[in-house]
């Protein structure tokens, strides 16, 4: 992880977004303006339900799928504008020219998907988290905290634009997570729960600075481990000395291997 000295220039916000952001951007508006259209007074909220994340969804309805969907659902337009504009326009973008599509795209997987399912994996065992409705869970809201967290993390020297005032990278971590420390403190912990595991996921992704190649080295050293390991255990051969052999021969002749 390299920190970057730099000013983000606020004019490259209105410039054309790589194409991993792009495509982002586009399922979010498209996805959450017919959620809110389901979800509305038009609507049955059917479509809405099959697409935002809950434990129970996945625990008990098996829809399996959500944890992938959320990502891509917010029902606050305000919430939509905010995640486009200054969460994947701005920071997100910068992420992927730095890193790559690949490797931003595994993050943006890796932190929204991996906290809604280590969310289910608590929720299993914690019954408000189960029972709390899908409308909990805002995606974006998630991924746009990972985003943030991961564009300081590799950016720790530069200076953003926050809301045209010039704010320096800590500090802007800083407020990403003031809101969910008063959330909790307030005692609405619940909707924060995949917020925090999103960026303790992408905290441990960017700190031991993993990539899908690089763990996909880790998983066939593993497997090479393992399989010479079970070859070892199996081994066939062994050493039979002869009756005849006295410690003087043993030291002159070569041990005798049978099969």
């Amino acid at each position: 992880m390299h920190p970057r000295h730099y000013q983000m220039n606020t004019g490259g916000m209105f410039s054309r977004p790589p194409q991993g952001v792009l495509a982002i951007m586009i399922a979010t508006a498209v996805a959450s303006v017919v959620a809110m259209a389901s979800a509305g007074a038009f609507g049955t909220g059917g479509l809405t339900r099959l697409l935002m994340f809950s434990p129970s969804a996945v625990l008990d309805e098996w829809r399996i799928w959500t944890p992938f969907t959320y990502l891509f659902v917010t029902l606050s337009p305000i919430q939509l504008l905010f995640w486009e504009g200054f969460g994947l326009w701005m920071f997100a973008s910068t992420l992927e020219r730095q890193w790559g599509t690949r490797r931003f795209l595994f993050f943006f997987f890796a932190t929204g998907t991996g906290a809604a399912l280590l969310t289910t994996l608590l929720g299993a065992f914690a019954a408000p988290l189960r029972v709390a409705p899908p409308f909990a869970f805002d995606g974006t809201y998630v991924a746009f905290e990972a985003a943030i967290l991961g564009w300081v993390l590799m950016n720790w020297q530069a200076t953003a634009m926050f809301f045209f005032l010039p704010m320096r990278a800590p500090w802007l971590l800083v407020i990403a997570l003031v809101f969910p420390f008063l959330g909790i403190v307030a005692g609405n912990w619940i909707p924060y729960v995949p917020v925090l595991s999103g960026m303790g996921i992408g905290y441990l992704l960017l700190k031991r600075n993993l990539s899908v190649r690089g763990l996909w080295l880790r998983f066939r050293a593993w497997s090479i481990r393992r399989h010479l390991d079970r070859t070892r255990s199996k081994s066939h051969l062994h050493v039979v000395p002869r009756d005849d052999d006295s410690e003087e021969g043993e030291q002159q002749r070569p041990p005798k291997y049978l099969n």
